[in-house]
């Protein structure tokens, strides 16, 4: 409305203003209101010059092609609703696609660092996996000088987790445990929200270390945000772990398309997975996947073939001095890989296969 009022107050000063000079040039040259008009020239554009100095011309037919528009869609109500339902249907996918792609491919880790970030996979030339045995894992962490620190990592579903105490029950979904060795929080940099997070300490007797992390949505979720939520205990396939904190909020996981719940040690595993028992000391089962970050200076290429002579060492003692030579040349063709982990582990599937 205020636009409007000085936009009416600046038309009505124009029109005073050249109406004043065309008596200004009737009476300077002694001539008749039509003669001095042509000799003042064509008022009509005169103001449509100086409208086009104020910039309300372009508002102006904007807003004749707006009520044009909407005239023309008031005419045919049918066309109308098919249209606009065509748009909103347009822009909802287009949405929904940006948001998956950007999850999926755009978004790297909040983390510290995430560019120093790699993931191992092996290969035989036909297949690629993504994990591999925890002894191995422990082989790979000890090359310091590719590695400054490695974390193991697996993730499963849990249907029966109980949240003890007052407001608490049974989950009624399914909550996603990551089971992570001790280095995995400060290896990536992360901090707790509120407590602390897993260590290496959480993590050396097998069985012996019932305690837990929250992610934050997972904390907010279930929890409400409450601060005093460390000590705080949940229950899950018999055993009872203890609240240590809740990670960083923007932090679901080292694979950002598959956010996490709950961190467990991997100390626990048994527990965890009590169909599965003694995975990490088992030699051939391949069902870890590795996080590491690479040295200041090291690069995957100078870091692959360091790894490869390992990779084959480990390969060569696990199939025993008594392997065929059939097997023995299907374990030469293994190849270990170094992979990006700084964003999605769909991107860097997705740019290998460009």
């Amino acid at each position: 409305m205020g636009l409007w009022l000085r936009r009416r107050q600046r038309e009505l000063d124009l029109d005073r203003e050249i109406r004043a000079h065309l008596l200004a040039e009737a009476d300077e040259e002694q001539l008749s209101s039509n003669a001095a008009q042509r000799a003042f020239g064509n008022t009509t554009l005169i103001k449509e010059l100086v409208r086009e100095m104020w910039g309300w011309s372009s508002v102006e037919r904007f807003m004749q092609d707006l009520r044009y528009g909407l005239r023309l869609m008031a005419r045919n109500p049918g066309f109308t609703a098919v249209a606009v339902l065509s748009l909103a249907l347009g822009i909802g996918a287009n949405t929904a696609i940006f948001s998956v792609f950007d999850a999926l491919l755009l978004r790297t880790l909040p983390v510290k660092h995430p560019e120093q970030l790699i993931t191992l996979t092996r290969t035989d030339g036909r297949r690629t996996g993504d994990s591999i045995s925890y002894p191995m894992f422990q082989n790979f962490r000890s090359l310091r000088q590719v590695f400054s620190d490695m974390s193991a990592v697996y993730q499963t579903g849990q249907s029966n987790v109980m949240i003890n105490g007052p407001g608490g029950g049974l989950d009624d979904g399914t909550v996603v445990v990551g089971l992570v060795s001790g280095s995995y929080f400060s290896m990536l940099g992360v901090k707790p929200a509120t407590g602390r997070l897993l260590t290496s300490d959480d993590d050396i007797v097998l069985g012996g270390h019932p305690v837990t992390v929250l992610g934050y949505s997972y904390w907010q979720r279930r929890f409400g945000g409450a601060r005093d939520v460390a000590g705080q205990t949940l229950t899950f396939n018999n055993t009872t772990y203890t609240i240590l904190g809740v990670a960083a909020k923007g932090f679901s996981g080292e694979v950002v398309s598959s956010p996490t719940d709950l961190w467990v040690p991997m100390a626990m595993e048994s527990q965890v997975i009590p169909e599965r028992p003694g995975l990490v000391t088992n030699q051939t089962s391949m069902w870890t996947r590795v996080i590491g970050r690479m040295q200041p200076g090291m690069t995957p290429q100078r870091a692959q073939p360091l790894l490869q002579v390992t990779f084959q060492q480990l390969l060569l003692a696990r199939a025993g001095s008594g392997a065929s030579p059939q097997t023995i040349q299907q374990l030469a063709e293994q190849r270990i890989q170094l992979e990006p982990a700084g964003g999605s582990r769909c991107s860097a599937k997705f740019l290998r296969s460009l």
